[in-house]
């Protein structure tokens, strides 16, 4: 059984609820007619799946032999990946092999054809140019042409993509070193760094590890790095004594010299990724001296701007501390162009998405003052600093109030108060304290409930706790539920309110003739433009911000301007059951937002809702399905 095979069926098994055709073609990334013939495929043993008008289902009298199937079911993990992870195979074996590989035999190893193999290898040539490698193949042999620094350039690539999947870096250079190598490798970056007053944090000490075992690799095999065109940097003596360390204790251990360029070469990289102060012991005098003018006036620009725009204060200066020496280093792998790789970066595009968008901010703040693109992976690392300061309760109503109803009798209310703060403080703010209902009439419309220690006679069209003045455990944990309960409701409904806002029957199309993602901006752009919404600036804007990070989450895109700049905020809305090609990913929704400058604060809080909703897999499916305006709209604010 192929892996789609697998994975189709336990898909079914593990949700055993219809699925359309278009849902499992969707979520899969194969057409309906493969998905179709997987089916009967699948059927041809045993009824395992049930088909009818409302798609496919498990079938549950078959669920012991559904599972046993799976459980006795093995399949080559080499053969049955799918193409990314078949290309990541290719660019391996062919930079493992200095003379390349050889076609016929390849499509032995991966139970392939020639023609499909040599289509793979086109599309392999295309991720190395970005490298400055190229592919040549002569009759039935391919192999890898071009620069010492591109071929280890690739590799780290390849290696941290090893790294983000989960393996940990001895099975990823398992091919390459023993397990005590890479240790001692290890110890010996950490113990140098230590004795030198460099600092680094984890990701950076993954990448430097990564590029010394590249360094030894290469150099084992003969190639090492000769002089190359390198900007001239100032490397500090901490960063210059820790390398030296570092490569006198490799050459020991390895019995091998390595050329004064290497060292040179890491000390720059290391330079790039540390910095030789403590951040508790950093000033703003400190700051300032370390960060230089230029460096320290951009990043006053950017806590200036980010402030403006989303109403985030990067200022408290533990955290400005660390953000601007990152910025420092950020600016210094800029002009090396010795980009830091981030095992995390699709995790951080779906699970912070406004996080991520301020870091885009951010980045475009620092493309316009040096001219130079920043790549998804140091924008994730962006990312990865405002999560420390990013406080949900500044871009959402995170608590509901409550108005707490008990009798003044000595410091019983305050006692109650500490109770419920101590247990609920996550959702939960106590905004007043009364004694009786005449107080309480004053605050009812400004409380979402009421937490009454006495039985209140009125009516008050908001749900009311009661509890005894002991308030033991029990009616602490009705308390959170409840209020838990009503902080999802209140979301709920605000997050409705704004979807039918934004909407309109009039910017919703489906399956239109247009398949390409610039043709299709277009159009979009021209709608929002037709009804009102924008300019026709807004579809540059729209561009430059794809231009900064792709926005795909999940399967659906989500096109925007980086700053707030339409006539009245609206979305537009573009489906397609075949799927559209979106910087290399097949995406089957697309909405284009245009905000107004007076609604950027409601944008920040629908972005992050929408864009979480969008990540889950059943509800793009059952958006997928929609082929109507109604549908659409049903499916995206009803569904749970």
């Amino acid at each position: 059984m192929q892996k789609t095979e697998v994975d189709i069926l336990r898909y079914l098994d593990e949700r055993r609820e219809w699925r359309t055709s278009k849902m499992l073609s969707a979520h899969f990334d194969v057409s309906v007619r493969k998905i179709k013939y997987i089916i009967s495929r699948l059927n041809s043993r045993d009824q395992l799946v049930l088909s009818g008008k409302r798609g496919y289902m498990a079938n549950p009298q078959k669920k012991q032999e559904i599972e046993e199937y799976l459980n006795q079911t093995h399949y080559n993990e080499e053969v049955g990946m799918y193409a990314s992870g078949r290309q990541n195979l290719l660019i391996k074996k062919l930079l493992l092999e200095e003379t390349g590989i050889d076609i016929l035999d390849t499509c032995e190893e991966l139970y392939t054809n020639p023609t499909t193999l040599r289509h793979e290898l086109i599309k392999i040539r295309t991720k190395l140019r970005q490298f400055d490698l190229d592919l040549k193949m002569e009759n039935s042999r391919c192999a890898i042409t071009g620069c010492e620094k591109g071929r280890r350039k690739l590799m780290s690539s390849l290696l941290s993509n090893e790294a983000r999947k989960g393996f940990v870096i001895e099975n990823v250079m398992a091919e390459m070193f023993q397990e005590e190598e890479i240790q001692f490798v290890r110890h010996a970056v950490k113990d140098s760094l230590d004795s030198c007053g460099c600092y680094v944090n984890e990701y950076a000490f993954m990448n430097l590890l990564i590029h010394l075992l590249i360094v030894i690799d290469r150099n084992r095999k003969g190639y090492c790095l000769h002089n190359t065109q390198q900007e001239i940097c100032h490397v500090s003596s901490s960063s210059t004594k820790a390398s030296e360390q570092i490569f006198q204790k490799i050459a020991v251990f390895f019995n091998q010299g390595l050329a004064r360029q290497e060292i040179m070469d890491f000390s720059l990289l290391l330079e790039s990724q540390s910095t030789g102060i403590e951040h508790e012991r950093i000033d703003e005098y400190d700051l300032k001296k370390t960060l230089g003018n230029d460096v320290y006036t951009l990043v006053e620009e950017i806590v200036r701007k980010v402030n403006e725009v989303y109403y985030l204060d990067l200022s408290e200066n533990a955290f400005l501390v660390k953000f601007a020496l990152h910025i420092k280093n950020l600016l210094l792998r800029i002009r090396l162009d010795r980009f830091s790789t981030n095992p995390y970066v699709e995790y951080i595009k779906s699970a912070c998405p406004l996080i991520y968008e301020v870091s885009v901010f951010i980045a475009d703040i620092i493309y316009m003052r040096t001219k130079n693109r920043i790549n998804d992976n140091e924008i994730a690392f962006l990312a990865l600093h405002l999560s420390c300061i990013f406080d949900k309760s500044m871009y959402s109503e995170s608590h509901i109030h409550a108005v707490l109803v008990c009798p003044s009798y000595h410091d019983l209310s305050q006692h109650i108060l500490q109770k419920i703060q101590n247990r609920c403080k996550e959702h939960l703010l106590v905004t007043a304290v009364v004694n009786n209902e005449r107080e309480l009439a004053l605050h009812q419309n400004h409380c979402d409930l009421i937490l009454s220690t006495i039985s209140l006679t009125k009516h008050y069209r908001k749900e009311i706790v009661y509890f005894s003045f002991m308030l033991n455990g029990r009616e602490l944990e009705e308390i959170a539920t409840v209020s838990q309960r009503v902080l999802k409701q209140r979301e709920s409904d605000q997050f409705h309110t704004t979807i039918l806002s934004l909407f309109s029957r009039h910017l919703f199309f489906h399956n239109e003739i247009l398949t390409e993602k610039e043709d299709i901006l277009h159009f979009m752009c021209e709608r929002l433009e037709a009804e009102g919404y924008t300019d026709s600036s807004y579809y540059d804007r729209v561009m430059e911000r794809e231009a900064m990070s792709c926005t795909v989450f999940g399967k659906t895109a989500v096109p925007h301007a980086l700053k707030a700049c339409a006539k009245h905020s609206g979305i537009c809305v573009y489906t397609s059951d075949h799927g559209i090609l979106w910087e290399g990913r097949q995406v089957y929704i697309i909405l284009l937002i245009a905000i107004h400058p007076e609604d950027q604060f409601r944008f920040n809080e629908f972005f992050n809702k929408i864009t979480e909703r969008l990540c889950e897999d059943d509800q793009t499916a059952r958006l997928i399905s929609c082929v109507s305006y109604e549908e659409f709209l049903e499916a995206l604010v009803y569904s749970q």
